[in-house]
């Protein structure tokens, strides 16, 4: 039994050292392709198709992204780095055509994942709770800032947005009420999360758009969600308060 045990196992390792090279080959491989787009390659911007190639570019830097979530937090930053810098770069050139609705649902869901996946965690376990809400950090301010540049194109994205807020807070306020976290990991929360978003949500009630999106029935009444709505709500009408000096003049939340 044991030699047949030993043999199973030495064929299983074996095989497993093989993937591993084979991820490792991956990485190196997307190092390199990372530094060429960043460093090396120059597109003629005046050129239609290779704006169209920049794009498809960065469709496929998102798309890497989204593959490398949970896999491998380095090469994931560094995906999402290259794919800023190369935004920034060509930002008024590539904003016609830029397609943000794949990063944004990257983004949105990668952070409530994130915060449900703390739900799962000791409450006591700060290193993988800090980790954790250190990366949803990096992700949120990668959001922001692509938001920040095509502050134009997200008009037609604000669905995403109240989708996101809403699942957030249904994860995030129970999260806090019910696991009993530490302070410590409250103040985190709010230093990382909390204060960002709020941010955030202050730069899209500015725009009359954000209030003309048609939330859909099945997620106001589904249970889970309730509460997100209410709190969401709250913040805005909140904020709506606080700058009724501002240009919004019309709320039109559409609940159907």
């Amino acid at each position: 039994d044991n030699f047949f045990s030993n043999n199973v196992y030495k064929i299983y390792f074996e095989s497993l050292s093989e993937v591993l090279v084979i991820f490792k080959k991956a990485q190196d491989i997307h190092v390199k392709l990372l530094n060429l787009l960043d460093n090396c390659l120059i597109y003629n911007i005046s050129c239609e198709t290779e704006v169209t190639s920049l794009t498809n570019v960065l469709d496929n830097l998102a798309e890497i992204g989204d593959v490398l979530s949970g896999m491998n937090v380095k090469s994931m930053a560094d995906n999402w780095k290259s794919y800023m810098n190369i935004t920034q770069k060509y930002a008024d050139d590539i904003s016609k055509y830029l397609n943000l609705e794949r990063p944004l649902l990257f983004f949105t869901n990668e952070i409530v994942r994130s915060i449900n996946s703390i739900l799962e965690l000791n409450i006591n376990d700060d290193k993988n709770i800090t980790h954790t809400l250190k990366i949803s950090n990096f992700i949120l301010r990668v959001m922001v800032k692509l938001c920040d540049t095509f502050s134009k194109k997200i008009v037609v994205h604000m669905d995403i947005f109240w989708h996101f807020f809403i699942n957030f807070y249904s994860a995030y306020s129970p999260a806090v009420k019910n696991k009993q976290f530490s302070q410590n990991t409250i103040d985190l929360f709010r230093s990382l999360i909390c204060n960002c978003l709020e941010d955030f949500l202050n730069k899209l009630v500015q725009f009359e758009e954000f209030y003309n999106v048609q939330l859909l029935e099945s997620l106001i009444e589904n249970t889970d969600c309730s509460l997100g709505f209410i709190l969401v709500t709250n913040k805005v009408l909140q904020k709506l308060v606080s700058n009724h000096n501002d240009t919004v003049t019309r709320v039109n939340i559409v609940l159907y």
